[in-house]
């Protein structure tokens, strides 16, 4: 670690102060309550598993606003992006039937990436929380 004063710190590693970036997938489909309940997924893995080891990120989050402007071809390939900074994927929801959702779990497993399906499961006390909630 660097210093630039006394009270400032620079961390040089990896991931600065995380020691994991860890990519949450979903599906998307251009759904704004899809979007929120892979946002509540990111802060309940926070919530679980601490806010100070892991980063949680997603690229619908990131990249939702780029929707209609891009072929779903480009909008895969900027996620797979994004995945590629990561250490581990976390998949959330219902996304069986999602072709984002499953390309970026192959690409991730291509790239030696570990992938936790359904990590959701048991994230929240009651079951998932419905899409009207959100």
């Amino acid at each position: 670690m660097d210093s630039i004063r006394e009270d400032i710190k620079i961390d040089h590693s990896k991931h600065g102060q995380y020691d994991k970036i860890i990519y949450v997938a979903g599906k998307f489909q251009n759904q704004e309550a899809n979007k929120k309940y892979i946002e509540l997924c990111c802060k309940k893995f926070r919530e679980k598993y601490g806010s100070s080891h892991n980063l949680y990120i997603n690229g619908v989050s990131q990249f939702s606003y780029l929707y209609n402007e891009t072929t779903m071809q480009e909008g895969i390939a900027m996620c797979i992006g994004l995945l590629s900074m990561c250490d581990e994927v976390f998949c959330v929801g219902d996304y069986d039937d999602s072709i984002g959702t499953n390309c970026e779990i192959v690409a991730a497993k291509l790239m030696g990436i570990p992938v936790k399906e359904h990590a959701d499961k048991g994230l929240f006390d009651e079951s998932p929380v419905s899409k009207k909630e959100l």
